[in-house]
């Protein structure tokens, strides 16, 4: 018996930030048989962006779902009301936490009463809102009275695609590369940071422990263009504005790759971008042990630490000089990755979501 084929969805990617900014392209730069996906670049002035919107209403009428990327939920209510689609709000988080996650100032005051607003006008214009892990759904529900069947757990995984082996490095990439790999041959273990310079973070326990470890690590912390490694730390590599192709040589070359070594608060349920990298790429990984990334990785995928300081980080990193040690937690976060965590994986839970929202009536 012959079955019907599925109808082609076309779905619109709606962001003022660019393709490849935050989690949404995951989704977005992933090949899906039977979904047709389109970047929609709006301007991004509140405004101009209602205007421009608009103005093009009806280049969006053959677009089954609207989908607004992170960080820009204030779209969300403004095309559902002006193309009367299905809105699929990709937020991740609320920009409340966001804001909250950046430190307590004098102008959070007023600012923040108008981001939590944004916020609740945003999650309930969307017919569906995604969410980075089930602790961050129970607390948008919570905190914004959603709906639980309208929101769901996506993981914020990794966009694979610009990490393929076929993308090739320049010579100006594979330069550093080849420096770095002259450079780090020298030292025992090589030591990978990447992230912001922030409380979250732990910075100050990482440089701490580097210091520990003088003799035994050499340390490669990517940073922001503007953050900067203490002058007293002997054994880091400062490196900023990486490419993919770099990042991808650079995992090749560390041993271990180093997530948040904090007790924030928002570590409770957010899930660094970068624990996903290490599955991706298969490095040991070492953690503070937040309920955030324990949903996603078990006791044998992670090193978590019983203290988030920076004598139980240089331990940790001392214990996967262990080579036997270091594939064990390798094989293991990479498994869970690949069966739960993959580019593919999400977007298989995310074309389900697709299908029904189009079968749904607006």
């Amino acid at each position: 018996m012959n079955h019907p084929q599925e109808q082609e969805i076309t779905v619109g990617f709606f962001s003022f930030v660019g393709s490849n900014y935050s989690r949404s392209s995951t989704l977005l730069n992933f090949n899906s048989p039977g979904i047709q996906k389109r970047y929609v670049h709006v301007p991004a002035k509140f405004i101009k962006s209602i205007n421009w919107i608009f103005k093009n209403r009806t280049n969006f009428a053959k677009l089954d779902v609207l989908v607004v990327m992170s960080p820009c939920h204030l779209l969300s209510p403004v095309l559902k009301i002006i193309t009367r689609k299905p809105v699929i709000l990709d937020a991740g988080w609320s920009l409340t936490d966001g804001t909250l996650s950046r430190g307590f100032k004098v102008r959070s005051l007023y600012k923040l009463p108008i981001v939590a607003g944004i916020d609740f006008i945003s999650l309930h214009s969307a017919n569906l809102v995604l969410v980075e892990s089930i602790l961050q759904r129970d607390r948008v529900q919570k905190f914004f009275g959603l709906p639980l069947k309208k929101i769901h757990v996506s993981y914020t995984g990794l966009d694979e695609s610009q990490f393929k082996e076929e993308l090739k490095i320049s010579p100006t990439e594979s330069d550093l590369v080849s420096k770095l790999k002259e450079y780090v041959n020298q030292k025992n273990q090589i030591v990978l940071f990447r992230g912001k310079v922030n409380k979250e973070a732990g910075f100050k326990n990482i440089c701490d422990a580097a210091r520990i470890l003088t003799k035994q690590a050499t340390f490669i912390f990517i940073l922001g263009d503007r953050d900067v490694l203490p002058d007293d730390l002997e054994n880091a590599i400062r490196l900023s504005s990486v490419s993919p192709s770099e990042m991808r040589e650079i995992y090749a070359i560390a041993d271990v790759a180093i997530g948040q070594i904090s007790d924030h608060p928002r570590l409770k349920y957010t899930i660094p971008h970068k624990a996903f990298e290490a599955g991706y790429f298969k490095k040991a990984y070492v953690s503070s042990g937040s309920r955030g990334i324990k949903e996603i990785y078990k006791e044998d995928s992670v090193i978590y630490l019983s203290n988030s300081n920076p004598e139980s980080l240089a331990e940790a990193i001392l214990t996967l000089g262990n080579r036997k040690s270091k594939e064990t937690f390798e094989d293991q976060i990479w498994l869970q990755y690949q069966h739960s965590l993959s580019q593919e994986v999400i977007n298989g839970h995310f074309e389900r979501l697709i299908r029904d929202c189009v079968n749904q009536p607006s």
